[in-house]
This record gives C-alpha cells, structure tokens and sequence, in this order.
C-alpha cells in the first residue's frame, strides 16, 4: 500500500514516456527506472528519450518499446535546424498520447516537453524550472547517494518502493557486433585479456599515463585497450601502447555493441570514473576501478559483487573539481599506488601474479 497521497493507479496508465538527455554513462544508469516499471507493471508501454548518440545503447532492449532519439549535433548546426528538430520532436511526443511522463533530466527541456505532451501525469525534479507545471516532483538528496537510486526516486515519489531485484540494469546485446568482436580477437589470438579503459571524457579523472605503463608491465596478462583514437585521449592512449607494445588496442568510437561484446568476452575490466564501468556493471563483468576527485557512492560499480573500488585516502575528496585548483590533475588519482591497483586485480580476477 503506498504511503503517497496522490500516487497514480497504475491500472489506469498505458504510455509512458521517460526522459533522460545525457551522456551515455547517465542513460545507462537510468535503466533502472524502465526496469523497475516494466517488472512492477508489464502491462505498460514505455518509450525512452534520449540523445541520438545513446540508442545503439538500448535498441534491441525488450524492455523498452520505442527509443526517441534527439539529435543534438544537427540541433547545433544552426537556429533553423534547432527548432526545426525541436518541432518535430514535440509533434512526436503529443501524437503518442502519453498518460505518464516521468523527467529525469536536469534543466528546462525535459520539463517543457512533459509539460507540452499534456500527459495526465508529469513527474520532474523539485526545485527545477517550469516545475509549477507538474504534476509530481521528487526530491533529489544533497548527499552522496548512487546515480540509480537517485533516478529511482522518481518512482518512490509515485508510490513504487523498488526492490534490489528491481534495479537491474538494461543493455542492447547484437549478434552482428558480437561475431565481428570474435573475428577481431581471432585475427589478434586473443582468447583470453583484460580490458583496460584508462580515458574519461574528462581527463582529470585518469591519473598519469606511467601509471597504467607500470601496471601493464607489473600484470604481465594480454590486455586490450580502448578508448578514442582522437584528440586527447588518443594521445593518451599512443603514449601507453608506445611504452607496451605488448597490448593491443581497440578503438571504441563508433560501436557500443562492439565495446558492450568486447568487455563482456574480457576476464575483467580495470577502468577509470567512465562509460565502460557502467557496462560492466550491467553486464556483471569483473572490475576493479579508479575514483578520484569524482565519488564511487554516486558513479560506482552498481549491484556488482565481481568489483572494487581503488582510491587514495585525500581528505579533500571528492571534491568533483577539474583536477587539483582547476589544474586537470587530480594529486587524488596521481597518489595511488599501483601494487594497490595490483593487489585489487588480485582479489577481483583471482589470478596470481
């Protein structure tokens, strides 16, 4: 029995729409909203917006009946393009008739849409604009609490208490991706890596690249690096393949349903604060993961019992600056000490070194 007032009866909602436009880490996180819905009422159709670049993410998703993608690049393009790709995206939104809409996006775009698709229910974020306008709002908590659930309490404010099983989160899983994975690790006699993802959009979020240098020769295990081939992180990434010619590399620009099969196929995962922590979360994969100036109690492994967290005890952290004073370094990252890095490979992957 729901302890909220005004919690909807869901007997009485068909459509549903949920709102989250940002990056592809934030999308991911957010399944666990679709999840919990679907399990508590499968009867419910429920559709997803978000930005063009994260539907390879979710596409083949049963769970979710139809993604609506924004295309932001071409919305940049010129004020001709925005409003043209913003009209057609209200006249999508109001033709499906939506009963529900729940936003979980910060900012005014998600909110005006709610508002605009006239559905019956309208949940956004408390304190955020145009929020006179809704129907319901959830509060979002000051302290350090996971992404996931943080999304949930959009649910908990309509009267959904989500269970553990319930926060599961989803990912597209394709045959093509997959069998094009197994010839690249064939031609590479790679049957048995690491993963290694030591780039973040953000670069402060990676320690220094003679870190990973000294870990890859310290692991002595075939790894396989990914990350962008360009700009910053592509000169990152040719620093450490320049020093270990041993690993191979895998450019993950252009494919999630390559990178999604080429973590899964790995014995484990060592990340930094980025994408691909979050799909080895979904997949359950083995991870050990750097945090630094950015929080493992809000981006965290999530329900996954195969990880660890490695961090450096700064009394500063996390600050979720942009490195030391805005510097892009973070002193956090730069202090921990590979044989702790060694040491959580150890305890994760179960290998002796």
């Amino acid at each position: 029995m729901p302890f909220i007032e005004d919690a909807p009866d869901f007997s009485k909602i068909k459509k549903v729409l949920v709102i989250k436009m940002r990056h592809l880490g934030d999308v991911l996180l957010s399944t666990g909203v679709i999840s919990c819905l679907k399990q508590r009422h499968p009867h419910l159709e429920i559709d997803l917006l978000i930005n063009e670049e994260g539907k390879e993410l979710l596409d083949e998703v049963k769970e979710i009946s139809k993604i609506i993608p924004y295309d932001r690049k071409k919305a940049k393009k010129s004020l001709i393009s925005k409003i043209k790709i913003e009209s057609a995206l209200i006249r999508t939104i109001v033709s499906q008739k939506y009963d529900m809409v729940i936003n979980l996006t910060e900012g005014d775009r998600g909110n005006i849409l709610a508002i605009l698709s006239c559905a019956k229910i309208r949940l956004g974020q408390e304190g955020s604009h145009w929020a006179s306008r809704l129907t319901h709002l959830y509060k979002k908590p000051r302290t350090l609490r996971h992404i996931v659930d943080k999304d949930l309490d959009a649910l908990r404010r309509l009267g959904i208490y989500p269970e553990d099983h319930e926060k599961k989160l989803l990912i597209s899983r394709n045959l093509q991706a997959e069998n094009e994975i197994k010839r690249f690790l064939d031609e590479n006699k790679m049957g048995s890596y690491f993963v290694l993802h030591p780039v973040s959009r953000w670069m402060y979020k990676t320690p220094e690249v003679k870190k990973f240098i000294e870990l890859i020769k310290k692991l002595n295990k075939p790894i396989l690096i990914t990350g962008y081939d360009q700009g910053e992180e592509g000169l990152f990434i040719n620093a450490i393949l320049k020093e270990c010619p041993e690993a191979k590399y895998f450019p993950s620009k252009g494919s999630i349903h390559k990178l999604i099969e080429i973590i899964d196929k790995a014995d484990g995962l060592i990340t930094v604060d980025s994408f691909p922590l979050h799909i080895g979360s979904a997949l359950k994969k083995p991870t050990v993961c750097l945090f630094g100036p950015t929080s493992e109690w809000d981006w965290g492994p999530w329900q996954n019992p195969l990880s660890k967290v490695v961090s450096y005890n700064h009394p500063c952290r996390a600050c979720y600056k942009d490195g030391c004073g805005g510097g892009k370094r973070s002193e956090c990252l730069e202090q921990i000490p590979v044989n702790a890095i060694i040491q959580a490979c150890q305890d994760v992957f179960q290998m002796g070194l």
